[in-house]
């Protein structure tokens, strides 16, 4: 399942960004250069030759700075611990949770689904004021035709139900559905009654050929070094 989260580098809300800092062993020195870097800052819209007046920012992370993504990092760091029965992966912004399951267990596992993704939503709004769309969060089904022949035909999770998200000090109620998707653009794996998965992994070497020849070349680097490289350019394609 890929999570949808909106906005989030805007969404970053910096007592809570500079808190995490401190509990990960930031020194008082350098939380307050990251307090001194994200506050006082503020924006305006230019259109033609109109100016709008400026307002402060109060919350987010600089768009396209080199340290944003590190400091998304820090803000979300324990977000893959709020699910109970899935493993949930991030990277950056990109979060997808997995789970497997037996058909028989088709039913169970559909309501193990709703429970993390209601957990991981509790722990977004609650601790991260971040907002999960429903709408674009989207899940895959992986196995043989047999298989996915015989699953329930009615796979749609229930999302959250009643519960109302706090975000940025705003009540947003939000309830909707997530639904199963034909294909899912970040894993590269079309879903059709024949999936070539094997096809499908030699799309995305070849795509990344030259990237890994570059780091083969660099045999100096440590090999933790290339092995975070190489998951970061797979995980970006």
């Amino acid at each position: 399942m890929i999570l949808d989260l909106s906005k989030v580098f805007d969404s970053v809300h910096h007592p809570t960004l500079l808190n995490k800092q401190i509990h990960i062993g930031a020194s008082p020195e350098v939380v307050k250069c990251f307090e001194s870097y994200l506050t006082g800052r503020s924006q305006f819209v230019r259109t033609g030759t109109s100016v709008s007046s400026s307002l402060d920012i109060t919350h987010g992370v600089p768009q396209g700075a080199i340290l944003s993504p590190l400091l998304f990092s820090i803000y979300v760091n324990e977000l893959p611990l709020a699910p109970r029965h899935s493993s949930l992966n991030s990277y950056v912004d990109d979060s997808k949770m997995f789970l497997s399951f037996r058909v028989k267990d088709a039913t169970d596992t559909k309501e193990y689904l709703q429970e993390d993704l209601s957990r991981v939503a509790k722990c977004c709004s609650a601790e991260h004021h971040l907002l999960i769309n429903p709408e674009k969060t989207k899940y895959l089904l992986i196995g043989t035709r047999q298989q996915l022949q015989n699953l329930p035909t009615d796979m749609c999770l229930n999302f959250l139900g009643e519960i109302n998200y706090q975000l940025i000090n705003a009540e947003l109620p939000f309830r909707g559905y997530v639904h199963m998707t034909g294909s899912m653009r970040k894993l590269k794996m079309p879903r059709k009654d024949k999936s070539h998965i094997a096809k499908n992994i030699d799309n995305v070497s070849e795509s990344n050929i030259l990237f890994f020849w570059t780091y083969k070349r660099r045999s100096y680097l440590a090999n933790r070094t290339q092995m975070c490289s190489v998951n970061g350019a797979l995980s970006g394609t």
